[in-house]
This record gives C-alpha cells, structure tokens and sequence, in this order.
C-alpha cells in the first residue's frame, strides 16, 4: 500500500525528471551516483533537482491524518 501511495505522489508531479528521479531513489532505491550517471547529470545538480522535485509533492490527506494520531 505505501509503495502505491509513493507511485500516487510521484506521478502527481508533473515535472517528468523529477518523477525520474524520485523513481529511482524511492522505488528503485539507487544510490545517488547511480542515479545521476543514469539521467546524465552530476551529482550535484540531482541533489538539486531532488530538493526542487520534493517541493512538488502533495501528501495524501489520508497519510498526514495516521501520522498525527502517532
């Protein structure tokens, strides 16, 4: 179920390098190095596009709600 919630939030977003790279790190969990010789890019600008395709996420309603009854 949280495998589908993560798909869910990853392809709300837009951007499809940022749904790339999420992908990747939160499906496939590769290692960032693996990660940027696969897209193309260094090392630094995945970290980068990481923060900004994090940005793009909307959290399920249903998620936040378990969480605050922690």
């Amino acid at each position: 179920d949280l495998k589908r919630e993560i798909m869910g939030v990853i392809k709300g977003i837009a951007n499809p390098d940022f749904q790339t790279l999420l992908e990747k790190r939160y499906l496939c969990f590769l290692s960032w190095e693996k990660i940027a010789v696969d897209m193309g890019y260094d090392l630094r600008y995945v970290h980068k596009l990481h923060t900004q395709a994090l940005e793009e996420c909307t959290i399920p309603v249903s998620y936040e709600l378990d969480m605050k009854r922690h």
